[in-house]
């Protein structure tokens, strides 16, 4: 979230959710950090996911700490608002180009901001409401 120039993993119970998610699923979750607008760029966020992406794959607890050999767990984004953006981005980059990302079961996304051309009569109608 934080339209891509405010917020930390640390902000607005991102940490907080990751570390319920993960005990409700039994599942790593990683919030990552990434550059923010103005200092980055939208490339450097989805490079950045790219990135957390492939160390987790090689890195996760699975292959590290009990056995290199054994088989990859699934992985899976999640993002809320721009972050759910950025997640459908690198979903569907990872999809195009799967010899250079690790494979991805899927994604959650919570209400993702996904139309930046902000031309769908909802948008129109939404911004004039006084609700």
């Amino acid at each position: 979230g934080g339209s891509w120039m405010y917020g930390s993993p640390f902000e607005y119970g991102y940490d907080v959710l990751g570390s319920k998610l993960a005990a409700v699923t039994s599942a790593v979750v990683m919030v990552i950090d990434y550059r923010l607008l103005p200092v980055g760029n939208y490339s450097d966020i989805v490079q950045s996911g790219l990135e957390a992406l492939v160390w987790l794959s090689t890195h996760g607890p699975e292959r590290e700490v009990c056995n290199t050999s054994a088989p990859q767990p699934p992985l899976f984004l999640a993002g809320d608002s721009a972050g759910g953006g950025s997640a459908l981005t690198i979903l569907l980059r990872a999809h195009a180009e799967p010899e250079q990302w690790p494979a991805l079961a899927g994604a959650f996304v919570y209400s993702p901001w996904a139309n930046l051309a902000c031309d769908t009569p909802t948008y129109y109608s939404n911004s004039y409401s006084s609700g």
